[in-house]
């Protein structure tokens, strides 16, 4: 049994990692710095490609840590460390529009060697150095932070500029599947897919809801940073610091009390993790299940009629949906196209543009 939990710990961690470095490296570097203009397969060849080296690497990374006697205790508190400088960088840099890029630090190695006259595994895995490497790796940003944004001016970023970024094409792999469908070899090919005839067709009639959305977007945040602000402040705060500074000692009724709500928050948990996501995809669920059903049972004309007749909900729809509402502006009740880039000029003279004619 133990052996099974440490493989699926591994694997699953092992897996996330892959998935994260596939797509950082795919999409953040290749696409962005390399070949913006991939195509979708050539985006997934470089992902496939990145998943073996970056397995490989770790493979001989691990190996070498294990024949230099690094246990995994020292791993794990070492990671605080390392990317404890990044927790308030990254929480400032998608909640502040003033965070300024790349601001990176050493305070926390140094202070993490001092008191020792030699920087080898037994020193630093001691709890005093660990200890105050982890507190000034979490800690110290409060500070640098807040000193190298005013130094070197904040950065005022525009968060519109996020609606601009531009989805992968497709075109290509969606005329080369539904050619591949065709029933007639003679028939010739599409010059656009019809997956994105329709999407165009559904984006059009979605622009105009584009704000009312975003409004929808901004109530949740609201909504969830106050519930999330509240329950951080009652569980870390109003509630443990008074029993902690006044020596409270649990009496029976109030460990029962206590377990109670354990149990109770496990079970809203459990039901917000588990039940909640499958009770949101139950539409879902049951569309990819009857349509297995009609295919394991010889009735796959169904399944055409249904995708002929329901386009708005297939899945390669809705992504090409949200690649043509990426490339639309919505301004003045009037749809302005672009290329994934549009700027405040280009809508000016496009608006320009449909008042003269």
């Amino acid at each position: 049994m133990s052996l099974l939990l440490v493989f699926m710990a591994v694997t699953s961690a092992m897996s996330a990692e892959l998935i994260a470095v596939s797509s950082i490296f795919t999409y953040d570097i290749f696409r962005t710095y390399i070949d913006p203009k991939a195509s979708g397969k050539k985006l997934i060849l470089m992902s496939h490609a990145s998943v073996v080296v970056f397995a490989y690497v770790m493979a001989g990374f691990a190996i070498g840590l294990y024949y230099a006697g690094i246990s995994m205790g020292y791993l794990y508190e070492l990671m605080g460390v390392i990317i404890g400088g990044a927790v308030l960088p990254s929480a400032l840099t998608l909640l502040s529009k003033n965070q300024k890029l790349g601001r990176g630090h050493f305070h926390a190695p140094y202070c993490y060697s001092l008191g020792h006259n030699a920087v080898v595994v037994d020193t630093t895995f001691e709890d005093d150095a660990m200890l105050t490497g982890n507190v000034v790796a979490l800690l110290s940003p409060l500070i640098i932070v807040p000193v190298l944004t005013l130094v070197f001016k904040p950065q005022k970023f525009d968060w519109n500029i996020l609606k601009t970024i531009s989805r992968v094409d497709e075109e290509e792999e969606l005329l080369e599947a539904e050619s591949s469908q065709s029933p007639d070899p003679e028939r010739l090919a599409p010059v656009k897919s019809q997956i994105v005839t329709a999407a165009q067709e559904i984006a059009m009639a979605k622009a105009e809801d584009l704000e009312a959305e975003s409004a929808r977007l901004n109530k949740a945040f609201k909504f969830a940073l106050t519930i999330c602000g509240g329950l951080a402040i009652c569980l870390i705060l109003l509630w443990p610091i008074p029993m902690y500074g006044s020596g409270y000692i649990f009496s029976k009724k109030f460990f029962t009390g206590w377990v109670t709500v354990l149990f109770i928050w496990s079970f809203i948990t459990a039901y917000i993790v588990i039940i909640g996501p499958l009770w949101e995809g139950r539409e879902g669920c049951y569309t990819t299940f009857r349509g297995i059903y009609w295919d394991l049972t010889g009735q796959s004309y169904k399944l055409r009629e249904w995708q002929n007749s329901h386009p708005e909900q297939l899945h390669a729809v809705r992504s090409q949906v949200s690649a043509q509402l990426s490339e639309m502006r919505y301004v003045d009740g009037r749809t302005v196209e672009g290329d994934g880039y549009t700027t405040p000029a280009q809508i000016d003279a496009t608006l320009e543009k449909d008042e003269k004619s």
